[in-house]
This record gives structure tokens, sequence and C-alpha cells, in this order.
């Protein structure tokens, strides 16, 4: 069931991006595993609310700081981001900034 959700989850991403022209900053995440697709999902949808999605793609967070830096931001009045998706966020976040910090160090 988890799994048909999460597939679900990530073709929705993949038509909405393809249908509107993607958000600003979008990542492709194609080759990402599909729980991390699904968590991109509602880090979009959530985060691109407020600003373009360069801004936490690119921010530089200690490792173990993506929770208390998502939390910061859902605290903004019209975030709309609640505790679980805070902790969706936040995974992604973790996970995408890790994947990027080995390719980097992978001549």
């Amino acid at each position: 069931m988890r799994g048909a959700l999460v597939l679900a989850a990530a073709g929705l991403v993949a038509t909405l991006v393809v249908a509107c022209g993607g958000v600003p900053g979008a990542l492709d995440v194609s080759s990402y595993p599909l729980d991390q697709q699904a968590n991109y999902a509602v880090f979009e949808n959530r985060c691109s609310r407020c600003h373009d999605l360069t801004r936490p793609v690119q921010a530089r967070v200690a490792e173990g700081g993506w929770p208390n830096y998502v939390r910061r931001m859902a605290r903004h009045p019209g975030a709309g981001i609640n505790a679980d998706d805070q902790r969706i966020i936040a995974a992604f976040l973790a996970f995408h900034h890790e994947r990027q910090t080995a390719q980097e160090r992978t001549p």
C-alpha cells in the first residue's frame, strides 16, 4: 500500500512539473528513491509557497540541523507546514544534501 502511494505521489510530482512549467529552483529527483521522490513532492509544495526552492537547496546546514531549519520556516505566517510535513521536508533536505556532498567528493 505504501509503495503504491509513493508511486502515485512521484507520478503526480512529475505531472505537475511538466504541466505547470516547473517551480523556480525545482530539482530533478527522478533518480532518487521513491520515498524521497514523495518527500520531495511535499517539500516542493510547501516550500515554494513562500520562496523559490533554490534557497533551501543551496543552504548550508550542519549535520542534524535540518529539523531546526525547517521548524523556523514553518513558523512563518502562511507557511502551512505542520509537524508531519516538517519531518518529511527535513528528511528530504538531509538526504538531498548528503547525496550532493557525496557527489562533490567523487572525482
